[in-house]
């Protein structure tokens, strides 16, 4: 308890609930300056907040935290509770998809959305942000309450020495109102040093005055203007008895008491009677302070014990679930006003708090969990086919873009068979008819894009015709004048040629005869191409005659053996299945020669140190034989790849035809 005089302060005691016979000098001083009608301010403010979506308080305390102005905490567990709330399947979960599709499990059970992955992952962010500037303001005001604390100090110092000194009583008393004045204006102490430095503080007053005693007139006059201001402190302790915030009234009345023993002492024959004054004053505030926080404490206890009876409830619902879809509706209505009576339920004493949460937010996940399994169970028929056209719409999105106009036009209509076969669910599931949209779609787009295509095809190709005629009596002179650059001069029009791409199917002959029956007189060949390139003409796409590749006729290096590919085979006389069959078998030889190379080059690992050995030399060998035949495949790639290009072409109206009529069909 508080004794009867004003320079005597008893350490200082922990606050809370626990301590019943708590006064004002005894609790924890909250260092806080009141602001004009904070709490009207603070009311507006909470109400706006929770009335405030998840996305919007987001924003909001988003921005004070930039601000570096540190939101509330009861601000902060609202967002949380928002973000849990929207995370939780099924928990706000709209029954119109459940209406339209009974046997859908995945319409039933709809996955987290990515907006409420977006909120979390932005709640988390946030959280992170306020946990740093809390700490960060905490350090703060760490660093200010020591530098404040060594401020203090030094006055302290000052006014000893002050008053140790001979000076006239005049030019002490200047000096010492100069350092209460400046002791006023630093802000307060760490807690643990803040008794010590007050006690001090008051010490050197009273020294003050009572050196200075006999002058009285000066002494008077300080006396009474100590005494104005503890008349107000005890006005306002009195007034703070009708506060209606207790918590609020009790934190001001810590200030007073500090201020208190600031200011200088009275005249004795005043001060028992107004310190007596002031401690009733301060007695009736804690009293109503005890008697609050036992009442808070009481409500607690009676909120703990409506939840642990909701969590019973919810227990029980749990030992035997429902059967059917209907039932289980009952059961998620139920399970709504559950939640509800949960949050209205109000707050449990702090150290029950986790384990009663912790134990309802297990009765939930289970709920929720036994409800999931029940849907996909309950959807096992209907699940494979929504699987299978999942796929079939992923393919077609994936082939929209696609330019191997025949074998993709294939592909679209073989798909549009299989959706045929699997779209009769048997009920009206949302997410089939969304597939469905996708499919559309993507066939739209590509036979769209193929109309395009063939359109503005058919002029390029008609200019292509031109422009590998004008190549092709360009090499007819070249050869008819043969002059010394003639090797330089023939492959800059075999490169020429390649460049252009695919002519008209009905009128390219003339053109190709011209061209490669020319380059067969060049090499001493003859025969003519009728409506394809000669088979075994060697210069066929443009190689050249000095590249390395394997010789004509002769068996496949040991690393190739497994896949024969014949680079004398004419492939412009092939069809498309038998192109796409040829580009296979030279990826897979391309394949194995890598495989070689790689396992040479694992044992070229052994030779470190030995670069002159014969077998080194031999591997290396090797390894060039190898790069030599892997470029003669890559250039075979590319033949492949015009011929089925030109192919393709040949029959494109008609497979546009096709598809059109086959989509219409869809």
């Amino acid at each position: 308890m508080i004794e009867n005089n004003e320079n005597i302060f008893p350490e200082e005691k922990p606050t809370g609930e626990e301590n019943k016979d708590i006064t004002a000098t005894e609790a924890p001083v909250a260092e806080e300056t009141p602001t004009p009608d904070p709490e009207a301010e603070r009311l507006e403010l909470k109400t706006r907040v929770y009335g405030m979506s998840a996305s919007e308080l987001l924003e909001y305390l988003d921005a004070e935290i930039t601000a570096e102005r540190l939101p509330e905490t009861a601000f902060m567990n609202r967002l949380k509770n928002l973000v849990e709330r929207s995370a939780t399947p099924t928990d706000e979960t709209d029954d119109t998809e459940d209406e339209e599709d009974e046997e859908s499990a995945e319409a039933a059970i709809p996955e987290a959305s990515s907006e409420n992955e977006e909120l979390q992952i932005a709640y988390i962010n946030l959280r992170t942000r306020y946990q740093q500037l809390k700490n960060d303001l905490k350090e703060k005001e760490k660093k200010e309450r020591e530098e404040n604390l060594r401020l203090k100090e030094e006055l302290l110092v000052k006014l000893e020495e002050t008053l140790n000194s001979t000076g006239d009583f005049f030019k002490v008393r200047n000096e010492r109102n100069n350092i209460v004045a400046r002791w006023r204006e630093i802000g307060p102490v760490p807690e643990n040093n803040r008794t010590s430095v007050l006690d001090r503080y008051a010490k050197l007053n009273d020294q003050f005055y009572h050196q200075n005693k006999l002058e009285k007139e000066a002494m008077e006059e300080d006396y009474r203007h100590n005494r104005r201001e503890k008349e107000g402190f005890i006005a306002r302790a009195k007034e703070l008895a009708d506060e209606p915030d207790v918590e609020k009234a009790f934190h001001e009345l810590q200030s007073l008491h500090d201020r208190w023993k600031e200011v200088g002492p009275v005249a004795p024959e005043f001060r028992d009677a107004m310190w007596a004054e002031f401690k009733d004053a301060s007695a009736t505030v804690n009293r109503k302070f005890d008697a609050y926080h036992q009442e808070l404490h009481r409500q607690f206890e009676e909120n703990f014990e409506k939840k642990k009876g909701i969590i019973e409830r919810l227990e029980n619902m749990l030992i035997e679930l429902p059967k059917t879809r209907e039932a289980w509706r009952k059961y998620e209505t139920d399970m709504d006003a559950i939640r509800t009576e949960w949050k209205s339920a109000g707050r449990v004493p702090k150290d029950k708090t986790r384990d009663v949460n912790l134990r309802f937010r297990q009765a939930v996940d289970e709920f929720y969990l036994r409800r999931r399994t029940f849907m996909k169970e309950l959807s096992a028929e209907i699940t494979p086919k929504l699987e299978k056209m999942r796929t079939l719409a992923a393919e077609a999105a994936e082939l929209k873009e696609s330019e191997e106009w025949r074998s993709t036009t294939d592909r679209m209509l073989e798909i549009q068979k299989e959706w045929k076969e699997v779209s009769n669910l048997g009920a009206n599931v949302g997410e089939a008819n969304r597939l469905w949209r996708q499919l559309r779609q993507s066939m739209d787009y590509f036979f769209g894009k193929k109309r395009e295509a063939v359109k503005s095809n058919k002029s390029a190709r008609n200019e292509n015709l031109e422009k590998k005629r004008d190549v092709a009596e360009r090499l007819k002179a070249l050869w008819e004048e043969k002059p010394e650059d003639f090797g330089t001069k023939l492959a800059e029009l075999q490169e020429e040629w390649d460049a252009i791409g695919p002519m008209p199917d009905a009128k390219k002959d003339e053109v190709m005869n011209l061209y490669y029956g020319t380059l067969r007189e060049i090499r001493g060949t003859s025969g003519r191409r009728e409506g394809g390139r000669p088979r075994g003409e060697e210069g066929g796409r443009g190689r050249r005659d000095n590249r390395q590749k394997p010789e004509r006729g002769a068996t496949a290096p040991k690393s190739q053996q497994s896949v024969s590919v014949d680079l004398n085979k004419d492939v412009t006389s092939l069809d498309t299945k038998a192109l796409q069959e040829e580009r296979r078998m030279v990826k897979k030889a391309i394949a194995e020669q890598n495989e070689e190379l790689r396992k040479l080059e694992t044992n070229l690992g052994f030779f470190q140190g030995s670069t002159n050995s014969p077998m080194f030399a031999h591997v290396q060998q090797q390894k060039d034989r190898i790069h030599s035949n892997i470029k003669d495949y890559e250039a075979r790639l590319e033949e492949i790849k015009a011929a089925i290009k030109n192919a393709a072409s040949t029959s494109s109206d008609t497979a546009e035809e096709e598809g059109e009529v086959a989509g219409e069909e869809a």
